[in-house]
């Protein structure tokens, strides 16, 4: 019986790219995990939740096991890496024969090390593949591979939701805003986003997240509006109805949330993310900044980006529409190499 595990949840599915070669894959990913929770769901194949925290009991192992031969499961992939991961893969490794095949994917970059169990996991995925329990190690990092060669040499690509862009219409004639969904922390950035997009004249709102506590005391944060942590349709809408979202932060794989922008039609400026596929892609020249500590390069980013929409609106549609269509097609093609699908 499975109690803290759930199969194909339907926000884990609602929103998926799917596509016929992924039927018999699964990914398997953390519950608690919010950011790379989001990834996942957007991949084509099924899904699976397991908790980070709380241990999975054994029985729950066994049950586990038994739906995937069930359901005929031939690629089994691990969206992140935990104590709980490690288990469920060593179990399903004994009792699967080698025509089932397990993976791990990592979403972390090197500047999380500070955090040690991400470089526990690391050195614990390293140990799995030698040994041939994980069939291939894949990063969402461009280069991972040159630090670590146990990954496979490819970038994978993350998915943006799948949903209907119509649903999501911008209204005609509104305060011009930016939307800053940013966490706390030195990674995410908050401040500077935040004052760099209140400083720009072209801009009359800012929706934040969380709020820059104390930054009142230096500024003038009048234009800042905390909306707090949306998730679903209402993310998508704030999104949709926002004219830029704004995510400079200093490290990134490939942020989940600015996919979920561009699926909505709305622009995203973000730091250099370094995906060589998209090198000379009109939408990431226009779009990544490189410096970011700063806030009155992002208030520059954030003008000549706004020039641009004046300019010609539906050329930015085109830009998102063409990158979108890019992404997906390699997307697809990478994760069917890397699954040897």
């Amino acid at each position: 019986m499975l109690i803290n595990a759930v199969f194909d949840d339907i926000r884990m599915r609602s929103r998926e790219n799917a596509h016929p070669a992924f039927d018999k894959v699964v990914h398997v990913v953390h519950a608690e995990w919010h950011g790379i929770r989001k990834a996942t769901a957007y991949c084509p194949g099924q899904k699976l939740l397991i908790p980070g925290e709380e241990d999975l009991e054994d029985a729950e192992i066994e049950s586990i096991a038994e739906r995937l031969s069930e359901l005929g499961i031939t690629r089994i992939v691990f969206q992140g890496y935990s104590k709980n991961a490690d288990r469920l893969a060593l179990h399903l490794r004994a009792v699967f024969d080698p025509s089932v095949q397990l993976y791990a994917v990592t979403h972390v970059t090197t500047a999380q090390f500070d955090h040690v169990f991400e470089m526990e996991m690391q050195s614990l995925l390293f140990t799995r593949r030698r040994y041939n329990t994980l069939s291939g190690l894949g990063s969402l990092k461009p280069g991972f591979h040159k630090a670590f060669p146990e990954y496979w040499p490819q970038t994978l690509l993350n998915f943006a939701p799948s949903v209907d862009r119509s649903v999501f219409m911008k209204s005609p004639g509104g305060l011009r805003e930016a939307y800053v969904p940013l966490d706390v922390g030195w990674r995410k950035n908050l401040y500077t986003n935040a004052l760099g997009c209140a400083l720009s004249e072209k801009i009359a709102r800012v929706s934040v997240t969380n709020f820059p506590t104390g930054l009142e005391a230096l500024a003038d944060v009048s234009k800042l509006r905390l909306v707090g942590f949306l998730r679903g349709d209402a993310l998508l809408s704030k999104m949709a109805t926002s004219d830029v979202v704004v995510l400079g932060t200093f490290a990134e794989c490939q942020p989940t949330t600015q996919l979920e922008a561009l699926a909505v039609g709305t622009p995203v400026l973000t730091g250099p993310l370094g995906l060589d596929d998209f090198a000379g892609d009109p939408l990431c020249d226009l779009t990544q900044m490189t410096i970011l500590d700063n806030p009155a390069e992002i208030t520059a980013s954030l003008d000549r980006l706004l020039d641009v929409i004046d300019s010609d609106d539906a050329e930015i549609s085109q830009m998102i529409d063409a990158h979108l269509a890019k992404r997906h097609k390699l997307a697809f093609e990478r994760y069917a190499d890397f699954l040897q699908l």
